[in-house]
């Protein structure tokens, strides 16, 4: 997903969740806003509850509640992933020092693209070495331990924002790229069977990010199935004809993602409606705290919260599987989304003083009706705590991750073909059905044409 996409994304996953309101809508007044009603329904809250004491919803609580199902003592992983995180020691900053003066550039990611581009032996990088030793017992844990299916910490105390006791994306990637860097030792010094538990557990990993109905973390299975692949391709080329068909194998068997629509609708959607909560109780983030202006405990909050319902509802409508017929929808909603009216730098007003967001979009213009403006700060809400920008480009992130996978299929598929008959194939025909039952399909063509490949 490109940084933009990411940043707007950050502003709206504030806090988790969803479930289906039942039942006739309720209402509630909602302390700090001059008796403001909350209408507490499907359409404006999305649940009923948990209500916390000034009147709103709990929604940490209730988007653990939809994590949580079918989660049991046996299939819940979050105690070992959690346990390892804990243990997992960072890199550290002194690997920086041992890169060629031309590659020094951002030091903690490229420390570890460094060894993970290609094999590497413990002579050139003696200090990356050193820390994977010492992180040794943890990754262990993990390779020996990953039997479970599912990731759900504990359940969040009243109140809490956000998913703070849950594993970051960023935390998952550092352990994918400590066993891929390990696994590319292995293959270095010829041990292959290691290198593919190395490159199962990255899998694993994903897996567990995939399935988590709570979290976005399925943007990012696919990135972390990729380094598996990586890996992969990498074995087959120092393999062996037979262990060039289990790496093949193993690529195979990792699925192609899917946009996980019930995430969407849970951490997505309930990541928004706290937010403009947050608002309505005149404290938006930790650093920006204000005294609500008559204008804003004048505004019909219900409109802003159905708004920002309706955007989600478009977003979970669209997110079927990532096709090139999906892509093309997703961006003609977002040329959509494009003409609507919003303040400019709209991700950067949660850092902002409350004046500039008040002058930004808060503060009502003169003449207007409370109506009005209640409709003017919905479109904007809708806009700003819904990513809805960015998830336009989520279709075709997808479809990028399905051709990565495709290409490393295809690339293994040759070194097969190479070692049978001493050259590569011509056409990818060759490849069938010896080495593969059929030419994988281009997901960016409309009619599933073939993948294209010249000698």
């Amino acid at each position: 997903m490109r940084a933009d996409a990411r940043v707007l994304l950050a502003v709206a996953v504030l806090g988790v969740g969803s479930a289906l309101a039942a039942g006739a809508p309720a209402t509630t007044e909602v302390s700090g806003t001059a008796g403001f009603l909350l209408k507490i329904g499907h359409d404006t809250t999305r649940v009923t509850g948990p209500v916390l004491p000034d009147g709103t919803i709990d929604y940490a609580t209730a988007g653990w509640e939809v994590m949580h199902k079918g989660v049991t003592a046996e299939n819940n992983a979050y105690p070992l992933v959690a346990g390892v995180i804990k243990q997992f020691t960072k890199v550290p900053g002194a690997f920086y020092d041992e890169l060629p003066a031309d590659q020094r550039k951002g030091s903690y990611s490229n420390v570890f693209d460094m060894v993970t581009w290609r094999p590497w032996e413990a002579t050139e990088y003696p200090a990356v070495a050193k820390w994977l030793a010492g992180n040794g017992a943890a990754l262990a844990k993990l390779e020996t331990g990953k039997r479970g299916t599912r990731l759900c910490p504990p359940r969040p105390a009243a109140g809490t924002r956000g998913w703070s006791v849950l594993p970051a994306p960023s935390q998952i990637q550092d352990l994918c790229y400590a066993m891929d860097m390990q696994g590319m030792e292995a293959l270095a010094a010829g041990h292959q069977k290691s290198a593919m538990r190395d490159a199962e557990t990255i899998h694993w990993l994903a897996d567990l990010m995939a399935r988590d109905s709570a979290s976005v973390g399925f943007l990012d299975a696919p990135r972390f199935d990729a380094i598996a692949c990586r890996l992969a391709l990498w074995g087959a080329r120092m393999g062996n004809t037979a262990q060039k068909r289990q790496w093949l194998v193993f690529v195979q068997s990792i699925p192609e993602r899917r946009i996980n629509s019930e995430a969407i609708d849970t951490f997505w959607r309930f990541g928004a409606l706290e937010s403009v909560m947050a608002w309505m109780r005149g404290k938006p983030s930790e650093d920006l705290t204000f005294k609500l202006s008559a204008d804003v405990r004048d505004a019909d909050w219900n409109v802003v919260l159905k708004q920002v319902n309706s955007v989600l509802d478009e977003e979970v409508r669209i997110s079927r599987e990532p096709t090139w017929q999906a892509w093309q929808d997703a961006k003609q909603w977002a040329e959509t989304l494009k003409k609507t009216p919003i303040p400019e730098n709209q991700a950067r007003t949660l850092t902002e003083t409350y004046d500039q967001v008040e002058e930004a979009f808060l503060k009502r213009r003169a003449g207007e009706s409370r109506d009005a403006y209640s409709s003017r700060l919905a479109a904007n809400f809708s806009i700003m705590l819904t990513a809805a920008e960015s998830f336009a480009v989520v279709p075709e992130q997808f479809l990028g991750d399905h051709a990565r996978r495709r290409t490393l299929e295809i690339a293994i598929a040759l070194e097969i073909y190479h070692d049978g008959h001493g050259v590569y194939p011509e056409t990818l025909k060759a490849l069938t059905p010896g080495v593969l039952a059929a030419v994988p399909t281009d997901p960016y063509s409309e009619g599933g044409a073939e993948m294209k490949y010249e000698r």
